[in-house]
């Protein structure tokens, strides 16, 4: 302790001669002829200042008329100081050094601690810390809830002395215990509500206690607790209701007593009285009771309804048909169970389909066998084409429901809206939508145009999967003027040449991924109503193992020989493969070279993107946005697309059909994503990533060489 207080001494004396030292050195601007910027110091710097009566900030410059000025510095544990100072101009710099007092401490420790501290009357503290005094006799109090107050004399009169004061506090409480024939009591104590409790702690003296519980009498009464003793006291409470215990089958019946409904209540809490209470359930009947309560007794009543219901077994035509009696929906439920009487019974397919409704009459204790046969809209089409060896497919929900080769005629066709495809050997393909009309004749001729598709579609998979044929082209690939500010990975500009080929019109969702791959790794799954959402969370090994694995179910030759770490893509295959950033760029720009455009399609983000700012966080269904001049969706934001080659600065040199580096550890990576700022969505961004690595904003494109 003695060091400690020999520290402030040193403290002090620090200060005074670095203030000393500042005041030698310094140079104050000199406002006019009366007016001055004056310095003032003071030692201890946080003591209160008043100059000529008005507190005033030390150690900062004060713009003071010349003159005579007097000064008043006050602050704890130092000696009151006063003095006068004159301002002039030679006389601008000011030092004013307090005294400190000759100072004891204490330290004051409480077992239990927290105790409140009082010195000479005045509150200083809690306990376990200690305080700075001027040297005096002192009378130390403390005080803490529930125990008793110590109080004791110090002789502080020594300074530089450290003082303990340790006290053990003893408990100034008892204990309250009430016993009571009701459960869930509510509790007050002096007014104060508390939890339920087995007794209570409470300070000795006199105590005011209130005991309740629902739908009982009051129980109130005086207690005085003895110090480190238990009172008890027995809270017997009268019911002021009648309880009803019910054990009803069926367990989930209806209960009305009057016009309150206890829904399925077991126990019901009544006044005394006469009521009446009504019973129900859909397949059972009803039944009423007369029912009389009384204050305090207990009712135990055991009800069984009688069931009153039959079955409607039921055989569907389409399976998929909706059934609905009385206008509730049964979904795909063949046997149905009802209260017995008459019903209307409705089935629903679609507008392809007829009506069907038919009244029903459910029996207690026996089963309705129903045929329910949903007729079809019916149409006729006809088919005619040059050369004759086509392939013709109609399709619904991108689904084969006819398939013939040649000239053709299906009789009784579903009515209903249908995609026919017609394919023959080194002929453009067609595709056309046709709608079939009840009872109608619809006829397609046609003389097939020799060359190749301009579309590219996959024939094996539930979801087909369009690829659009991309013309060879010259294009200046990299962060041109209409790309902004972009990284020194986007350059150098240069003119580049691609041969053609064909790029997928949306990125691969869900579904395809699924089903070639038997399983979703995405972040963002996509039930029935989102079945369109892009895949992503996938490395870019697994995209390449996708690619060979959809090849080889269409039939095509795998673009990607895999060996042990190697993979080799083969551009003269005609299987899948993913693009080129060269071709994925030359695609993303479209085919107008004039228009400048920022992103995929427009200067616009928002009308040809999901990105960071608007959407929500997440993926959305592909094809959402508008698409660019190739008609090709989402380049721009969604997911982010991986591409072919290995991330590295642009080679100058390669300038026909650039694939970039052969090796790294890193994937170059277009488009930006859902999580993308506009700035990384641009057309020239590059982005990269490992080969195995997974990103929740990660997806794929495909492409292939040819047909």
């Amino acid at each position: 302790m003695k060091l400690y207080f020999n520290s402030i001494k040193l403290i002090v004396l620090s200060f005074v001669l670095f203030g000393s030292q500042l005041f030698a050195g310094d140079e104050v601007q000199q406002l006019g002829d009366t007016i001055h910027n004056v310095s003032i110091q003071i030692s201890p710097f946080d003591a209160e200042c008043k100059i000529n009566g008005s507190v005033v900030i030390p150690n900062e410059i004060e713009k003071l008329p010349a003159g005579d000025y007097s000064v008043i510095l006050n602050k704890n544990g130092y000696k009151s100081y006063s003095n006068k100072f004159k301002v002039s101009n030679d006389n601008r710099h000011f030092l004013f050094i307090m005294e400190p007092e000759k100072i004891t401490g204490l330290l004051v420790k409480t077992d239990p601690p927290g105790a409140s501290v009082y010195i000479d009357g005045e509150l200083k503290g809690t306990s376990d810390a200690g305080f700075l005094l001027p040297i005096k006799k002192y009378r130390v109090k403390v005080e803490l809830e529930k125990y008793l107050p110590v109080e004791q004399e110090i002789d502080g009169t020594q300074p530089a002395k450290l003082y303990t004061l340790n006290l053990k506090l003893q408990k100034n409480t008892g204990f309250l215990k009430i016993n009571s024939n009701m459960k869930d009591l509510i509790v007050e104590i002096d007014g104060e509500v508390t939890d339920q409790q087995s007794q209570y702690e409470l300070v000795s003296g006199n105590h005011s206690v209130r005991v309740t519980a629902a739908n009982c009498s009051e129980y109130s009464t005086q207690v005085t607790i003895a110090r480190g003793k238990t009172t008890s006291i027995k809270a017997n409470l009268e019911k002021l209701t009648g309880e009803v215990i019910l054990n009803v089958i069926p367990s989930d019946a209806l209960v009305m007593i009057g016009v309150a409904n206890y829904e399925n209540a077991r126990k019901i809490e009544l006044e005394p009285g006469t009521y009446k209470m009504h019973l129900s359930s859909d397949l059972y009947d009803s039944k009423t009771i007369d029912l009389v309560v009384q204050k305090g007794k207990t009712n135990r009543l055991n009800v069984q309804l009688v069931k009153n219901a039959g079955f409607v077994s039921l055989m569907r035509r389409p399976e998929t048909a909706k059934i609905l009696i009385d206008g509730k929906d049964y979904g795909a439920t063949d046997k149905i169970e009802l209260r017995s009487g008459s019903y209307l019974l409705r089935a629903e397919v679609d507008s392809s389909y007829y009506p069907f409704a038919e009244n029903i009459t459910v029996s207690k204790n026996k089963t309705t066998n129903l045929k329910v046969d949903v007729k079809r809209r019916k149409g006729v089409f006809l088919f005619n084409s040059i050369p004759f060896n086509t392939r013709v497919k109609l399709l619904q929900n991108g689904e084969t429901k006819f398939e013939f080769k040649g000239t053709g005629i299906i009789e009784e066709l579903p009515i209903g809206r249908y995609i026919v495809t017609v394919e023959s050997p080194g002929h453009k393909s067609v595709r056309s939508e046709m709608v079939i009309k009840e009872n109608k004749n619809y006829v397609l001729d046609l003389k097939l145009e020799q060359g190749v598709d301009e579309i590219l579609r996959t024939e094996t998979t539930a979801t087909p999967v369009f690829l659009k044929k991309i013309d060879g082209g010259y294009f200046s690939m990299g962060a041109t003027p209409d790309q902004g500010s972009g990284t020194r990975m986007e350059l150098p500009v240069r003119t580049v040449a691609v041969n053609m080929f064909y790029i997928g019109t949306t990125e691969v969702t869900q579904a395809v991924w699924s089903e070639i791959m038997g399983e979703n790794p995405s972040r963002f799954k996509a039930d029935q109503a989102t079945g369109s959402l892009p895949v992503e969370n996938i490395s870019w090994i697994e995209a390449v193992k996708f690619c060979n694995k959809l090849s080889e179910k269409e039939g095509l030759t795998p673009a990607y020989k895999i060996e042990n770490d190697s993979f080799l893509c083969d551009f003269e295959a005609n299987g899948f493969r993913l693009p080129t950033e060269a071709e994925w760029e030359y695609a993303a720009r479209g085919d107008d070279t004039t228009a400048q455009f920022r992103f995929a399609g427009s200067r616009n983000a928002d009308a040809v993107a999901w990105i960071k700012s608007n959407s929500d966080k997440k993926t959305h269904p592909v094809a959402q946005k508008s698409p660019n001049k190739n008609g090709l969706y989402d380049m721009t934001g969604n997911v982010a697309e991986l591409c072919n080659d290995f991330f590295d600065r642009y080679n100058p040199s390669d300038l026909l059909n650039p694939k970039g580096a052969q090796t790294g550890k890193k994937i170059s990576i277009r488009g930006g994503s859902w999580n993308s700022t506009d700035g990384k969505a641009r057309i020239s961004a590059r982005e990269s990533n490992g080969t195995g690595a997974r990103k929740s904003t990660t997806g794929l494109r495909l492409a292939r060489s040819s047909r």
